[in-house]
């Protein structure tokens, strides 16, 4: 019986490290910095062929005799949602991926100070629905060297579940940025009426519908390009940055985002609109 069990222990040993192994950093609901080339890293066996992809991206490299490797993606603008998908003799598939800006938030009990000790915390816990916003908590670990793996930690994306044990001062922190940089995300189905499978752009024009002043539609830098076949449709997302919502304010002598109701049209040209999406900036 000894003999079996040794042999059984032996025998997952080695199918554990035939697996790809990521940082916990990689996990579902991370963020990627955008803007820069992007490293992922991991483990696998040694001299162990590794495949990464994301969004239209793919890269392979082979692992060092230790099993160590890494590949930079090239930069990626800001989006959401996508997918990493890291594969060798396993595949693992992290979902929920943001490209946008990540910060280190570095401290001790000022920056562990968590959202609901905060003295108006019940009204922001509330007003806390941001899902672009994405907290990782790295767990205390102390340690004379650097290490290869965090002790423990988790991605959480910003609702009234999540926000409680947020650091405080990044959380704030966060959401200048957001405001300053914030973008929504508007889904159109796309259907290819052509006769060849192709690209079809669908570029933005907007107009504020419950305006009193009557604007020409105004195209916006957002568009997108996706690759259907004939007669079928796809499901786009487009990320529409809410600053390019912005009209001249006469009075103000500025450009500025009001308040109301906006509606974006989606299609090849202004004179080809193919759908229609009414929006609120509130």
């Amino acid at each position: 019986m000894k003999k079996n069990l040794a042999f059984l222990f032996l025998m997952c040993s080695v199918i554990a490290n035939a697996n790809v192994r990521m940082p916990l950093v990689f996990s579902d609901g991370m963020v990627l910095q955008r803007n820069k080339a992007i490293p992922v890293w991991g483990w696998a066996d040694a001299n162990e062929k590794v495949e990464v992809h994301f969004n239209k991206q793919t890269k392979t490299i082979t692992a060092d005799p230790t099993g160590k490797w890494m590949v930079k993606l090239d930069a990626e603008k800001a989006g959401w949602p996508f997918e990493l998908t890291i594969s060798g003799k396993n595949k693992i598939v992290i979902t929920n991926v943001l490209v946008g800006e990540v910060w280190i938030c570095s401290g001790q009990s000022n920056m562990e100070f968590q959202m609901y000790k905060t003295m108006n915390s019940k009204a922001e816990i509330e007003d806390s629905n941001y899902p672009m916003i994405r907290h990782f908590g790295v767990a205390q670990d102390l340690s004379g060297t650097p290490k290869e793996d965090l002790k423990a930690g988790k991605w959480a994306v910003c609702s009234k579940e999540t926000i409680s044990d947020f650091t405080a001062v990044g959380y704030f922190f966060a959401k200048k940025l957001y405001a300053a940089d914030e973008t929504i995300a508007v889904s159109v189905a796309v259907k290819n009426t052509g006769k060849a499978d192709g690209k079809e752009v669908v570029q933005v024009y907007t107009s504020k519908s419950d305006s009193k002043i009557t604007r020409a539609a105004k195209e916006l830098k957002g568009f997108q390009k996706a690759l259907i076949k004939v007669g079928t449709s796809e499901t786009i997302t487009l990320q529409i940055p809410v600053k390019e919502l912005a009209y001249y304010n006469v009075k103000a002598k500025k450009w500025t985002v009001e308040p109301g109701n906006y509606t974006l049209k989606l299609g090849n040209s202004s004179r080809d609109i193919k759908k229609e999406v009414v929006i609120t900036i509130k």
